[in-house]
């Protein structure tokens, strides 16, 4: 007892107000921090929070989605126009619509940040053919968000295949242009980090904002530092933004400012320049040179001394980063030791014969070709398809057959109703099968019940019984009619017909009579004529730019040869 007594004052003297409030604190403060650290979804996009002396804005998440959607849109652009797919002529575009991506299954469906379908129409891949490359314009609608991407193409020295992305270090990496963005005075380049790192990304730069409260434990006291509520700021009229000039890439083209020319090459001295250079549109140009080689020195002019076959190169730079490469071909020759080409020059006359003599017609399709005249007419055919057969009775031809036919009537009296007549006398009704009666004993006949022997059995007992001989008898009994007798009770008289017979027309022969079923229907006939054609080829040698020969119809077939 003083044991139980002694426990109770023990768990006494330890209990204390101040352990329960440091408790009630803790547990107050961890649900302060999941509230901060997990705000609601729809807070999720405006919501910035500081983290030292950085800003983290959660709504980038949302923008990561709408970069990866545009590179998925790229990369599946690129694998279905191969070769064949692309713009043959420089200027030519091709061009496909998100929509039409998906129809073509070559692209997977995605929605935006909030969920919903990109717009199938405004969302495109666009495929413009330049002098020496392909440039794709990747352009993504979404709810709230529009942005195009740049990407250069070509047949480049490092293309693993017939046709790739140009290198980023011969370009800079293409950007994004946002359809209404807020003022800034660059564009803002798309990256393409892992989509598997983006919610890691995010979740760290939360981490890192953990410490909002300090705990201060100073003799057993907890003190919890809260932020003050936040007091509303009287709202403003919001500015309207100026909007920014969407940034576009500069141009250069090059030109021999000075040389001698003769035919396709230079002998002597060549100067070669800008002969135009563009910004670009609300842009300035920052940077600009020529050479063999990738230089920003600021020459306006290059010249090229010695012999040999040269690319001069041009570039430009505008105030938003954006690059512009151009370049131009110098062949120049020693006089001395000049080479005297002739070129080759084709003609190609075909002569044709007269049209052969048409055909006979037919029902089989012919295609008209440029050698072959088709001429066709639609002709009525009626034809029978079958027959419609009717029959009839032949008047002319009856037959006969015998029949009973009525000749008179004859009286005769028959009974309507029977019944039982008193005679005086008893009378019986007939005997009626009852079925078997098996007994011990001999049964005797009756006026109303007979008693036919069948067998006899016999029953076998043990030592306690007796044997015991069995009768079985067929039973058939009657009844008293009361001395009744069962007679006609009341007659009538009818009259019956009385038949004979007598030869009569049973009927006649049948006719049967055909007539045909016709169909007409309209069928289209052809017939046709040929004619041949030869082609005969003249190709002669001659000087460059031989006008004589170019004005009558001949053409450079791209061969040439040292000339004699």
């Amino acid at each position: 007892m003083k044991g139980e007594i002694f426990m109770y004052t023990e768990r006494k003297d330890n209990f204390s107000i101040k352990n329960v409030i440091l408790q009630f604190l803790f547990v107050a403060l961890f649900i302060f921090v999941l509230i901060w650290l997990f705000p609601m979804k729809s807070d999720l996009k405006p919501a910035t929070v500081n983290a030292g002396s950085e800003t983290v804005d959660v709504s980038m998440f949302y923008d990561q989605i709408f970069n990866n959607n545009v590179i998925a849109m790229k990369d599946a652009a690129k694998g279905y126009y191969t070769t064949p797919r692309l713009p043959k002529n420089v200027g030519d575009k091709v061009s496909m619509t998100l929509g039409e991506m998906l129809e073509k299954k070559i692209i997977l469906p995605f929605v935006d940040s909030k969920g919903k379908q990109c717009d199938l129409t405004d969302s495109y891949v666009e495929i413009t053919k330049y002098d020496d490359e392909f440039v794709m314009k990747v352009n993504l609608k979404c709810s709230e968000q529009e942005n195009y991407l740049l990407v250069y193409m070509g047949c480049y020295d490092y293309c693993s295949t017939s046709i790739c992305e140009k290198n980023t270090a011969d370009i800079k990496t293409p950007v994004i242009y946002p359809s209404n963005p807020a003022p800034t005075p660059e564009p803002t380049p798309i990256v393409t980090p892992p989509v598997v790192n983006n919610v890691t990304n995010i979740t760290n730069n939360i981490t890192n904002i953990t410490n909002i409260t300090n705990n201060i434990v100073n003799n057993n006291t907890v003190t919890i530092i809260q932020p003050e509520p936040e007091k509303p700021e009287p709202e403003e009229p919001t500015p309207t933004p100026t909007p920014t000039p969407t940034p576009t890439s500069p141009s250069c083209t090059l030109q021999v400012v000075s040389g001698n020319k003769s035919g396709n090459y230079y002998t002597g001295t060549v100067v070669v320049g800008f002969k135009s250079k563009t910004s670009g549109d609300n842009a300035t140009v920052t940077g600009f040179g020529l050479g063999t080689s990738t230089n920003y020195n600021g020459d306006t002019k290059y010249t090229l001394t010695k012999p040999g076959t040269y690319t001069v190169y041009g570039y430009v730079k505008n105030s938003y980063g954006n690059t512009a490469v151009c370049s131009i071909d110098v062949d120049i020759q020693d006089p001395q030791v000049v080479k005297e080409y002739e070129y080759e020059y084709r003609k190609d006359t075909t002569t044709c014969s007269d049209y052969s003599n048409w055909s006979d017609w037919s029902t089989t399709y012919v295609e008209p070709t440029a050698l072959r005249q088709v001429a066709y007419r639609n002709v009525k055919i009626t034809s029978i398809v079958g027959y419609k057969t009717t029959t009839s009775n032949d008047i002319s031809k009856p037959i006969y057959g015998t029949q009973e036919v009525a000749v008179g009537t004859l009286s005769e009296t028959i009974c309507t109703e029977y019944g039982y007549t008193a005679t005086g006398t008893i009378a019986y009704s007939d005997w009626v099968d009852a079925g078997y009666v098996t007994t011990t004993s001999i049964l005797k006949n009756t006026d109303l019940e007979r008693y036919v022997p069948v067998t006899d059995t016999e029953t076998l007992c043990q030592s306690y019984c007796s044997s015991v001989t069995g009768h079985v008898y067929k039973k058939y009994t009657r009844k008293v009619l009361n001395n009744v007798v069962y007679t006609c009770k009341n007659t009538t008289t009818v009259k019956k017909l009385v038949t004979a017979q007598e030869t009569v027309i049973t009927g006649y022969e049948q006719i049967t009579t055909s007539e045909p079923i016709t169909e007409t229907k309209i069928e289209k006939q052809y017939r046709y004529r040929t004619k041949t054609c030869d082609t005969t080829t003249d190709k002669k040698w001659s000087y460059y730019n031989n006008t004589s020969l170019l004005n009558t119809g001949y053409t450079y077939t791209g061969e040439k040869r040292l000339k004699n």
